[in-house]
C-alpha cells in the first residue's frame, strides 16, 4: 500500500467520525428533551437547547459550572453524595431510568423532571449523560385524576341514592353508605359476594340470565333508566327500588355501576293516588271516571256476547231541602248512609257509582230485559225510600231512578247515560219515588236543551253573559293570589242559567270555540283594568273546555286575548280538569307545554276527583292543585278524608306544586286547612263569588292599604254553611 493510499484511508476515517459526530450533534441539538452531560465532580459539559427552554438559562451560563444550579436545595446534597459515593467507589448510584426529581429553573421556580442517567468515557475519564423531561403537565394531569377519583368518591359516599358497582359475573365490588342504610348489610358483609344476595328469590334467575347473555353476546340488556324492581333487606323483608344501570371499565374489566332509590313512599302514593283516582271520597263508590270505564267494558261485554245490560241514574228526592234545613254535614252523612244502603241492595255483578252531589249512577249487566232492570230499580228504590236517623236528625229519604237499556237504547256509554238521565227527569215530574225508562218521544231534557241551544247562539250576539269572581287568598299574608272568572249567563225571560246547563250545551254545539275566547276576553280585560287601578290582584284564572283543547286553535286564542288586552302572561292561570287527562294525553301535553312557555300558570281544578295520578302530574308543567270542594266539605269531621287531604297537600308540596283549597265555607274547615300547611283559599267563607262592582267593593273594605296584615282578613257573606 501506497503512502498516499493510507493516507486516503484516514481522511476517509476522519471524515466519517465528523459525519458521525454531526449526526449525533444533530439529534442533541434537536431533541424534544433535554440532554446533559456531566462529568465525574459535577461539572456540566454539554447542555443542549431543550434544556435551556426547560431551565431558562442559555448554555453560557451553565456550560462549566456545577450541574448543583439547576437544582432545588433539598437535592444538592444528595447529589454531592451520589457523586462522592462515585468517587470512593466507582458504585454507579447514580445510574437509572425515568426516576422523577425537582429542577430549579432560572427565575427561581420549580418544576418536576423525569430523569434518565447513563454512563460513558471521554478521553477516558468518565462522564453522566442525562436524559430530561419536562413532566410538569402529566403531574397536574395526574392531579386533576386524584382530585376527580377524590371529589367521584366524595359523591359515591355521601349520595342519598344507593350505588353500587358489580362485575361481569355479578360480584360486589362497591357499595355505599346509602346501600347500607337501605338494604341493611354492612358493606363488608356484600363487598366480594354475589349481588343475588340483595335480590328477591324470582329476580335471581332473571339477573343470572342477563349477565349469561351479556358474557356470551355483549348484548346490553342489563343496561337500562328507572326500571322498577324489588330488593331484600338483611331482615328478609322486599322493598320497590327504582334501579338504573351503566356500564363502564376498570382496565380491562367490565363493571356494571347501578343506582338505587327506594321508591317505597312514591308506591304508596300512588296506591292512594290509585285508590283517589277510581273511588269517591265522601262514599267510597266509584266516581265518574272509573265508572264511565267500567261501563264501556260492560257495554262491549253485552255487545260481543248479546245480552242486555242496563244503567240506573239515581238522585236523592229534595236533597237541596235536607241541605238547606240541616247543613251539608248532615247532608253529606245521608249520602254515606244512602250509598251504604245501595250497596246492600244490589246484586254482587252491579256496580254503583257517585258522580256528583247527590247523583249516583249504576251499571245492572245481564239483566233479563227491561223486568231484569226493572226488578234492580225496585229493590233499589222499596230499601232507599225510609226515613234516616242521621247526626240525631230525622230525615226523610227517597230516590228516583231512570233506566236506560243497551241494545234496545243503542249507543255508547255517554249516551246510555244520557238516556238515563232523561228517564230521571221524567221519575221526577211523575211523583219521585218512583223508577222510568227511557223514552225518547217524552224526552223533556232533550227538548228544553235544545230550545236552549238556539238561544244560546243569539246570547252570544247580546250582552247576556258576564263573569262573576271569585278571589283566591292567602291566609297568611292576606294577598288574594288570583281572582277566579266564573261564567253567568242571565237569560231575559228564564233568569239564570246554571253553567251546568250551558257549558256543556255550549260544547256540544261547539259554541264553546265562540264563548270561550269571549270570556277569556273578559277576563283579562277585566284584570287589566284593576291592575290600572291599582288592586292588588296576582292573577286573573279562567277556565278551560276539554273541547277547546281538541279544536287545535287554543294556542292561537291565549296568544290572541294577550294580544288584544295586554295582560302579562304570567298573570293569566288557566284551570282544567283532570277529565282532560283521559284522552290524548300526549296532545294535551304538548298543548299544555306550549301554553308553560308563553309563561301562563296552569292549575288543575277539582282534583281528586277524577284521573288522579303521579304521572301525569310529573309529565305536565303544572303550576297548582286545586283540591276539590267536595274533600272540604267533609273536613275535619271525617278522618279518612281528612287523610286525603293531607296526601295531596303533602304530595304536592314534594313535587313543589302550590295547592289551593276551594270550597272553604266554615271557620272549622278554615283551621283544619291552615294546621295542615295549606296556605290558599277560595270559598264562601272568604268571599262567594260576585259581580265586576261588588269585588271592588270587597277589595275595598279588605284593602284599606295596598297590604294588609293578616289579622285584617275579613270576609264576605261568609255565614253561607
Amino acid at each position: 500500500m501506497t503512502s498516499a493510499d493510507s493516507m486516503t484511508g484516514r481522511q476517509q476515517a476522519e471524515q466519517s467520525l465528523r459525519d458521525s459526530e454531526a449526526r449525533h450533534r444533530a439529534v442533541v441539538e434537536t431533541a424534544v428533551d433535554g440532554i446533559i452531560i456531566i462529568d465525574a465532580t459535577g461539572i456540566v459539559r454539554a447542555y443542549n437547547p431543550a434544556c435551556e427552554r426547560m431551565f431558562g438559562f442559555r448554555p453560557e451560563e451553565v456550560i462549566g459550572q456545577n450541574v448543583r444550579m439547576l437544582m432545588p436545595e433539598p437535592y444538592r446534597a444528595e447529589h454531592d453524595t451520589y457523586l462522592q459515593h462515585y468517587g470512593d467507589t466507582g458504585e454507579r448510584r447514580i445510574i437509572g431510568i425515568g426516576r422523577e426529581v425537582t429542577g430549579l429553573r432560572n427565575d427561581g421556580s420549580t418544576f418536576p423532571l423525569e430523569l434518565s442517567v447513563g454512563e460513558a468515557t471521554e478521553g477516558g475519564q468518565p462522564i453522566f449523560v442525562g436524559v430530561l423531561r419536562d413532566i410538569t403537565e402529566r403531574k397536574e394531569a395526574e392531579q386533576v385524576i386524584r382530585d376527580s377519583e377524590a371529589r367521584h368518591r366524595a359523591v359515591v359516599e355521601t349520595a342519598v341514592d344507593g350505588i353500587i358497582i358489580i362485575d361481569a359475573a355479578g360480584i360486589v365490588r362497591a357499595y355505599n353508605p346509602a346501600c347500607e342504610r337501605m338494604f341493611g348489610f354492612r358493606a363488608d358483609e356484600v363487598v366480594n359476594r354475589n349481588v343475588r344476595m340483595l335480590m328477591p328469590v324470582p329476580y335471581r334467575a332473571e339477573h343470572d340470565t342477563y349477565l349469561r347473555h351479556h358474557r356470551t353476546t355483549g348484548e346490553k340488556k342489563v343496561i337500562g333508566i328507572g326500571r322498577e324492581v324489588a330488593g331484600q333487606r338483611k331482615d328478609g323483608s322486599t322493598f320497590a327500588l327504582e334501579l338504573s344501570v351503566g356500564e363502564t371499565t376498570q382496565g380491562d374489566e367490565t363493571v356494571f355501576v347501578g343506582v338505587l332509590r327506594d321508591i317505597t313512599d312514591r308506591k304508596l302514593a300512588e296506591a292512594e293516588l290509585a285508590i283517589l283516582a277510581q273511588h269517591d271520597s265522601l262514599t267510597g263508590l266509584l266516581n265518574r271516571g272509573a265508572f264511565f270505564e267500567r261501563l264501556a267494558d260492560t257495554i262491549a261485554n253485552a255487545h260481543r256476547n248479546n245480552t242486555m245490560c242496563a244503567v240506573l241514574h239515581l238522585d236523592l228526592d229534595h236533597f237541596k231541602h235536607v241541605n238547606d234545613s240541616f247543613g251539608h254535614a248532615t247532608g253529606d252523612s245521608v249520602l254515606r248512609e244512602f250509598a251504604t244502603r245501595l250497596r246492600g241492595c244490589l246484586r254482587k255483578t252491579d256496580i254503583a257509582a257517585r258522580v256528583g252531589g247527590d247523583e249516583f249512577l249504576v251499571i245492572a249487566p245481564n239483566v233479563n230485559g227491561a223486568d231484569g232492570a226493572a226488578a234492580v230499580a225496585r229493590k233499589i228504590v222499596d230499601n232507599l225510600n225510609t226515613v234516616a236517623t242521621v247526626d240525631g236528625n230525622v230525615v226523610p229519604v227517597s230516590t228516583s231512578i231512570g233506566i236506560a237499556l243497551f241494545p234496545v237504547d243503542d249507543g255508547d256509554a255517554q249516551q246510555l247515560v244520557a238516556n238515563a238521565d232523561a228517564a230521571l227527569y221524567k221519575a221526577k215530574r211523575e211523583g219521585r219515588g218512583s223508577s222510568c225508562f227511557y223514552d225518547s218521544e217524552l224526552d223533556q231534557t232533550s227538548r228544553r236543551r235544545r230550545a236552549l241551544r238556539g238561544e244560546l247562539e243569539e246570547a252570544l250576539h247580546e250582552t247576556q253573559f258576564e263573569l262573576y269572581y271569585q278571589p283566591v287568598i292567602d291566609v297568611t299574608s292576606g294577598a288574594v293570589l288570583a281572582a277566579e272568572a266564573l261564567a253567568r249567563w242571565h237569560h231575559p225571560n228564564l233568569g239564570p242559567v246554571s253553567p251546568t246547563d250551558f257549558i256543556p250545551l255550549a260544547e256540544e254545539t261547539g259554541l264553546i270555540h265562540r264563548l270561550g275566547p269571549k270570556l277569556l276576553n273578559m277576563g283579562c280585560r277585566q284584570f287589566v283594568d284593576w291592575r290600572d287601578d291599582g288592586l292588588e290582584v296576582g292573577a286573573i284564572a279562567v277556565n278551560l273546555s276539554a273541547a277547546q283543547f281538541r279544536s287545535g286553535q287554543l294556542l292561537a286564542t291565549i296568544r290572541k286575548a294577550i294580544e288584544l288586552t295586554a295582560i302579562a302572561p304570567d298573570r293569566l292561570e288557566l284551570e282544567i280538569t283532570e277529565s282532560l287527562l283521559l284522552g290524548d294525553l300526549d296532545a294535551v301535553s304538548a298543548q299544555l307545554d306550549e301554553l308553560s312557555d308563553l309563561g301562563i300558570r296552569l292549575a288543575i281544578d277539582d282534583f281528586g276527583t277524577g284521573y288522579s295520578s303521579l304521572s301525569y302530574l310529573q309529565r305536565l308543567p303544572i303550576d297548582r292543585l286545586k283540591i276539590d270542594r267536595s274533600f272540604v266539605q267533609q273536613a275535619p269531621h271525617d278522618p279518612d278524608t281528612c287523610a286525603i287531604i293531607e296526601a295531596i297537600v303533602s304530595m304536592a308540596h314534594k313535587l313543589r306544586l302550590e295547592v289551593t283549597a276551594e270550597g272553604v265555607e266554615t271557620a272549622a274547615q278554615f283551621g283544619f286547612l291552615q294546621d295542615i300547611g295549606v296556605t290558599q283559599m277560595q270559598g264562601y267563607f272568604l268571599s262567594r263569588p260576585v259581580d265586576e262592582g261588588e269585588f271592588r267593593g270587597w277589595y275595598a273594605q279588605r284593602h284599606p292599604c295596598p297590604r294588609t296584615a293578616p289579622n285584617n282578613l275579613r270576609v264576605l257573606d261568609g255565614s253561607r254553611a
